[in-house]
Formats: structure tokens, sequence, C-alpha cells
């Protein structure tokens, strides 16, 4: 595996927690245990429910929490870092809420510090999902550099449409739109569709569903629309030239790493929970034609899969694992550049990956050949539905509710907030 003598240690823990068989010799040095981190509870200001995401506002401690309703909440991490404080909130325009739908993702412009933009990802109706562009309004204080007032109608009503992808043959307000991202190096954004239930979606280049969608959104003020990517990943006639990769059916978490590679957690279909390494586009990852593993020349395969086994390797590791029959796939970056490193190096160029319903969380380390080098537990978070590194260098996670469902009538509890310490 040609592992360093630090990477072998921890992958032998890792084996040794999982039961799984090793010849592996181990080094002098023991790897951190995983009950090393821990997830602390922040206070949250407010108490939401039903919690798609967050993201902290560029430059700032102040963060946005995103609902499924379309109401997002604006909150500022307080200086002790203990509890957030409310600051206000207002609603995204045109969001459709039932069952998986509704507001889902946001991400934020790479020039925010002058734009001001942020992008959201919804559905718009049973059939379609969209993403829209706001503009975040603010005036500052003179008084106080830190105080920013904020006029939430004028975000509300600066919203356009980017784009509005669907198929009218869904059967249920399913297999939305994802997370969407942006590469910093050209501004350009790739977003998760995933398939409306209708798997040929997911291996036609003439749709757009099912995969990876690359476009260069507008920002032209008070109108919206894209342009497709300069270099489409697909040139086969009639292909869809924002069509970047083939072959996912519920892809709704995923990022882009310092390398430019693509990390995608997709939902699976009750048999296998799949995160994907995307290095470039063209790439086919088999759905519906295969899911988990192939072991063949046609698709790509996933670097980490599980099933519904409650005596799954990754279950077992956790003592804490909420056991039944759901499975919901997460993944997320673990570090990003310009903040402290809170975990001595271990979160460097990670990927934290996990099941929201079991609650297991792991990181792992992914050689340039997409070879996982590290693998360990790092804890158990259930419900978990959003991640962001915050400017202080701690990994942040906000929960869904207290339930692992959408189900027509459900109740749900109280949203949570937490930060992963060390």
């Amino acid at each position: 595996m040609n592992l360093t003598c630090s990477r072998s240690a921890r992958l032998l823990a890792f084996m040794a927690l999982a039961s799984i068989p090793t010849s592996i010799s181990a080094c002098s040095s023991p790897p951190p245990a995983p009950g090393e981190f821990a997830f602390v509870e922040v206070t949250l200001g407010s108490e939401p429910s039903r919690v798609t995401t967050l993201r902290f506002i560029p430059g700032t401690r102040e963060l946005l929490i995103a609902r499924i309703t379309g109401e997002v909440e604006h909150h500022r991490l307080d200086d002790d870092g203990e509890s957030t404080t409310l600051l206000g909130s207002f609603t995204v325009p045109h969001v459709f809420d039932r069952l998986d739908c509704g507001l889902v993702s946001l991400a934020f412009d790479p020039d925010f510090a002058t734009n001001h933009m942020f992008f959201v990802g919804h559905c718009t109706d049973a059939w379609h999902s969209g993403i829209g562009r706001l503009t975040w309004n603010t005036q500052d204080d003179d008084d106080d550099d830190d105080d920013h007032r904020v006029d939430y109608e004028a975000v509300h009503a600066s919203y356009v449409s980017i784009i509005e992808l669907g198929d009218e043959r869904a059967t249920q307000p399913w297999h939305n739109v994802g997370a969407i991202f942006f590469d910093p190096d050209d501004a350009s954004m790739y977003a998760l569709f995933g398939d409306k239930t209708i798997d040929d979606n997911a291996q036609d280049v003439t749709s757009p569903l099912g995969g990876i969608v690359h476009l260069v959104p507008s920002h032209a003020p008070g109108l919206g629309g894209y342009e497709p990517p300069a270099s489409p990943a697909f040139s086969t006639q009639g292909a869809d030239p924002i069509r970047h990769t083939l072959g996912f059916r519920s892809p709704w978490t995923g990022f882009m790493d310092d390398a430019g590679r693509i990390f995608v957690g997709d939902v699976g279909s009750g048999s296998v929970e799949e995160v994907n390494v995307v290095p470039t586009g063209g790439r086919n990852f088999g759905w519906p034609e295969a899911e988990g593993p192939c072991a063949c020349d046609t698709f790509e395969d996933p670097i980490r899969h599980w099933g519904r086994s409650e005596s799954h390797p990754y279950v077992r590791a956790d003592p804490d694992a909420v056991l039944g029959w759901a499975r919901v796939v997460w993944t997320a970056r673990a570090s990003r550049s310009g903040v402290p490193d809170r975990y001595q190096g271990l979160l460097d160029d990670a990927v934290l990956y996990g099941d929201m319903c079991v609650g297991f969380v792991r990181r792992m380390k992914v050689d340039q050949t997409g070879m996982v080098t590290e693998d360990e537990p790092v804890g158990h978070l259930a419900n978990a539905t959003g991640w962001d590194v915050g400017p202080d260098g701690y990994v942040y996670a906000v929960t869904f509710s207290d339930r692992c469902t959408t189900s027509p009538g459900a109740s749900y509890g109280r949203a949570q907030l937490y930060r992963l310490e060390r």
C-alpha cells in the first residue's frame, strides 16, 4: 500500500476496531483514539427544526442556517464559541417543501467580498429543482465594525433564477438538487442533481439529471440564467453541454477539494450507500445499471460503500450507532486554508463522511490515484445534514432535527449545532 508509518498505524487501528483481518504491522506510535474527538453542542440563539445546511459568511464569524421550509436564519458565533446570537432571518422565494423537497443547499460566490452574491439550491415544485442567486444587502454601523444591519427584505427580493431542471414523469418529490459549490480557479459552478426517480436519466447524456452539472451562473444585476462551460465534459452528439458526470441516483452532499477533485455522497435505493471521487468530467458512476462496486471496466467504483446490515464494520465501530434499516450517506470537507489547525494535522486534506441515520462519522484521506490511505472513526453524530469549517478552524455540523425522516405526518424536534473538538 506504500503507506507511511503513521498511516499504517491508523489503518491498523481502524481495522482492529472494525474487526477487519489485517496483516499490516503496527508502528511504534499508536494513532489517536477515536474518543479523542468529540462533538460539543453550540447553543443556538433560536430553536429551528428541519435544518438542511449551514455556511459561514466569508470573512466573518456569522453563519447562515437554512431550513427545508425556505427560511434562512442569520446567526453570529459568540466570542466564547459556546453559543450563537440570532441576528435575523429571511425566506428564499419559490421553495416547494414536501417530503425530501425544499431548500437544500447554499454556496457563497468566490467573489462574495466584492459582489455580495450567494446561491441556493431548492425544489421549485414536485417535479423540478432549481438554483437561485441572491444578494446579501448590508450596511456597516460606523460605531462597531462587527455590527451589520441587514435588509432581509431586500435579500429576499433580490432572488433571480439561474437554472431549473426536472422531469414531469417524477413519481415523488425525491432525488432533487443537492450540494452546489464553485471552482475557485475560474468561478464556475458545480451542482449535484438527482435523477428525479426516473432511472434512465442518469445514463442519458442529453439530460442533465442524475449526475453533476457544470455551468457559469449569471452575475448580471437583476438577471439570472447561465452559460455552459467552455469545454463540455461529453462530446457525444446531442449531449447536454452542462452534463459533467453520469450515473448518480440521488447525490445529496459533495464538495471540491484543493486538488480540484469532487467528492460525492450518493444516497442508495435500499442496498448501498456510496462515497465517490470524481477526478475529471466525463465519468460514469453506474446508476441504475450498477449500485456499489461493479468490478468492471464500464463504470467508476465508489471509494467507500456500505449496506443495511447492522453488523457492517462501520456500524460496529460506532458504539452509539442507531440501529435500523434507514441509511443516508453524507460527505463533507474537513479543512480549509487560512484558518487555524485545531486537529494537529489529522484533518488536513481529509474527507469526513458518514451516515445521517446510523450516526457514524469517519475521516479518510485519498491519494492522487484515488486510493484511500487513511480511514478511521471520528465519533458519532446522528441526523447531521450540514457541515462547514468555521473561521476559527473548527469543523461545525448541524442536525436536521431529532429524527432521521421526512415521512408525511412526522413530528420534528429541535435542530442542533455542534463543533468537532479534539
